[in-house]
């Protein structure tokens, strides 16, 4: 969900020449669970901070919670005075404070990320090449499932017993009027 002030012309000027001058946030953290790396919350704002205050765009990032929930809000402000804000809902795997310190964490990342255009820095794709095979080595050789044998057509019918009619073929013939009997 986002807001934002009567009129963005400012901000939004600011914004694509800060966005042109943007870098991507490099992936220097690891996830231990997935074994992948990632952009950090403090790459992706080494990624933007001077091509934002350089264009006069402040970020505000504030942890909150409504009738459904946490979220934390990314609030961009112009010197201008205009202002665009989005939340970014949190949904708590651990409902306790480690867990929901490490979702605002999250979602700060994610919101700065969308809000402002941070991409990570792209993996190298003969790394993600590498990853692919070796994933596929790790988990072996294909099974071979063998076929089942063609089932034959039933002549049959299994409920009855009573073997399937031939189909019955109709010859034409034309009488002097050249109507159809049959």
């Amino acid at each position: 969900m986002s807001t934002r002030s009567d009129s963005i012309k400012e901000i939004a000027t600011a914004l694509a020449k800060a966005q042109g001058i943007l870098v991507g946030a490099v992936k220097d953290s690891v996830n231990p669970h997935f074994k992948s790396r990632y952009a950090d919350l403090a790459s992706c704002w080494e990624a933007c901070r001077k091509a934002l205050t350089s264009n006069g765009i402040a970020v505000v990032q504030m942890p909150e919670r409504d009738v459904i929930g946490y979220y934390v809000e990314t609030l961009l402000t112009h010197s201008s005075g205009e202002w665009i804000a989005s939340k970014c809902y949190i949904h708590l795997q651990k409902d306790d404070p480690q867990g929901l310190g490490s979702a605002i964490t999250y979602a700060r990342r994610y919101g700065l990320s969308a809000m402002v255009g941070i991409c990570p820095e792209d993996d190298d794709a003969e790394e993600a090449t590498r990853t692919a095979a070796a994933s596929k080595a790790a988990r072996g050789p294909s099974p071979v499932i063998p076929r089942p044998a063609p089932v034959p057509a039933r002549t049959t019918n299994p409920v009855t017993g009573l073997k399937k009619p031939e189909p019955i073929e109709h010859a034409e013939e034309r009488d002097e009027n050249d109507d159809f009997v049959f």
